[in-house]
Parts: C-alpha cells; sequence; structure tokens
C-alpha cells in the first residue's frame, strides 16, 4: 500500500463516521414515518409529493370546469372568492385543476352564468340570496383575514 492512501485513511474514517450517524438519522425518520401511519405530510404540513407532469389532483369521477363550479355554486348560491371555489373543488377530489376552476368562472361570467363583482378580483355573484359575505366567510369565519384576491 502507498504511502498516499495510508495518510488518507484517517480522513475516509471521519468521513464514514459521517455518512453512518447520517444514515442512523434517516433510519430513525423513516421509523418515524412507519409509526406515523401516514400522518406525517398533515402533522408536518408537508407538501404531498408526486411525480413531475402528473396530475396534482385526483383524476378520478366527478364534475368538470362549469359543471364542477354550477355544483359548488349550487350549495350556497351567492357571491363566491374563486379561491374558495378551487378549495371546495379539491376537497370534493373532483378532476379539475385550479387553471381549470378558474377558466371555468371566466367562461361562465361571459356567458352571463354569474357576474364579475367590479373593484373586487376573483369575486363573483352567482345569483340567489343576495350576499355581501364572501363564501370564505360564510364557510369559515377564521378565514375573514384571508386574502380576498383570488389566489
Amino acid at each position: 500500500m502507498s504511502q498516499d492512501l495510508l495518510s488518507r485513511i484517517p480522513e475516509w474514517e471521519r468521513e464514514a463516521e459521517v455518512f453512518e450517524r447520517k444514515a442512523h438519522a434517516l433510519r430513525q425518520l423513516i421509523e418515524s414515518v412507519r409509526v406515523l401511519n401516514g400522518d406525517a405530510a398533515r402533522l408536518f404540513a408537508l407538501p404531498e409529493t408526486r411525480p413531475v407532469g402528473a396530475n396534482q389532483y385526483p383524476t378520478g369521477k366527478g364534475p368538470r370546469g362549469r359543471d364542477a363550479v354550477r355544483a359548488i355554486v349550487a350549495t350556497r348560491p351567492g357571491r363566491w372568492l374563486i379561491k374558495d371555489i378551487k378549495r371546495v373543488n379539491r376537497d370534493n377530489g373532483w378532476p379539475s385543476d385550479d387553471n381549470g376552476i378558474e377558466t371555468a368562472v371566466i367562461r361562465m361570467a361571459k356567458a352571463g352564468e354569474c357576474v364579475k363583482i367590479p373593484g373586487r378580483r376573483g369575486y363573483y355573484d352567482f345569483g340567489g340570496a343576495a350576499s355581501s359575505a364572501p363564501a370564505s366567510e360564510a364557510l369559515a369565519p377564521s378565514a375573514s383575514h384571508a386574502r380576498e384576491d383570488g389566489v
């Protein structure tokens, strides 16, 4: 064995110790996730991982686009923020993504199915009871402090 190789052994041993500590920590994390039985993402507010290019929402059955928006606003006619319609769509596990919902609402406004509230970004009136409170306030009182820009 050459002297150069022998002189590098202590450095390699230190590196090996570092990697062993990291491997031990990773094994502890793996065991923690197993013990949490799928609740880790919810408990630590981790975003759910998905393959690149995959649809981030379920592709199962359910209304899409304008049909989804109609079904959502039928539960509470009146004024809605687009962000609330998107949230309900996701909560229902319906296949439309957020951009599809926003496009559907804009097309519905152009077709006269709803009215854009002037001066309020992402705020639409879907008829019914003349409500002045957005869905975020009507559905979740704690959300009244959230931005009302439809994002």
